[in-house]
């Protein structure tokens, strides 16, 4: 059907949109936002999370109740017993450490899977106001004017973001000796704590690119294609053949994305050998 990217974009815009709304009314009184600790003691999840999951899940299950759905207050699994060709991948508040701490930098994000590649996606920032979309090929939108990644095509000139995860491993010490170097041989590198956001602000052209470990499906399912819609690339940072569905993403424009992955793989290389 010709109309079903569209017919999904509207609806994963309508669930992003009232989650929005829910988050917006507990923003800032941490009173009412309860934490409760996940996997690890800075792995959050808070009411806000929960509310906003199932207001988004109810808007999804309206119009499309044979669909599966994963999401991470539901722990990643979905449970649906069904062989549907779509998955939907949602993380209501992606950020809910920045968001405990009235640090205004945090999203929900709804990717749309068919046959296990995003076929359509929705950010939205509700602090800003800022909606990014996109829908297999039909381009990538900031508040419905197309957004495209960044020009710039030296590593040496670009402002970068990266994230660390929860478990310490090799991994983890390799990307901190890697934000180390990066941010005295850039324009610096960020660290802002919600991974969809921050492959939307590549997207738009306001970061050159963003690398992480340890991610899941509902973190990049929308935001990875948003960003091949505005013109970036998207790959596995070690040279692996990409699935979103591993947890490991690099994101840039094409410009410095060769130099910028040499440089992981390098610095994952100078690791193995210590």
């Amino acid at each position: 059907m010709t109309n079903e990217p569209n017919k999904l974009l509207d609806v994963a815009t309508k669930a992003a949109i009232r989650a929005g709304r829910v988050i917006k009314q507990y923003w800032g009184d941490l009173e009412s936002s309860e934490v409760e600790q996940k996997s690890s003691w800075r792995d959050l999840v808070t009411i806000a999370d929960k509310k906003a999951e199932e207001l988004v899940i109810k808007t999804i299950k309206h119009r499309f109740p044979e669909h599966i759905i994963i999401s991470e207050e539901g722990g990643g699994k979905s449970t649906e017993d069904n062989d549907s060709e779509y998955k939907w991948a949602i993380d209501p508040l992606d950020g809910t450490t920045n968001f405990r701490h009235s640090y205004p930098f945090f999203c929900t994000s709804i990717g749309v899977l068919k046959n296990n590649q995003p076929v359509a996606g929705v950010v939205y920032d509700p602090i800003h106001d800022e909606l990014f979309t996109a829908t297999q090929g039909q381009g990538a939108f900031l508040n419905g004017r197309r957004i495209h990644v960044s020009t710039v095509n030296a590593l040496k000139e670009s402002l970068l973001v990266t994230g660390f995860a929860y478990s310490v491993n090799d991994l983890q010490q390799q990307s901190m000796e890697l934000f180390k170097k990066l941010s005295f041989h850039t324009h610096g590198v960020r660290r802002d704590g919600a991974a969809a956001l921050d492959l939307c602000f590549v997207a738009a052209g306001r970061l050159e690119a963003f690398w992480e470990y340890g991610l899941n499906i509902w973190d990049v399912a929308a935001g990875a294609l948003i960003v091949q819609e505005a013109g970036g690339k998207i790959a596995n940072p070690l040279g692996k053949p990409l699935d979103l569905f591993n947890g490991q993403i690099l994101a840039s424009n094409e410009l410095i994305f060769s130099e910028l992955q040499s440089e992981i793989q390098n610095s994952v290389a100078s690791l193995t050998k210590n």
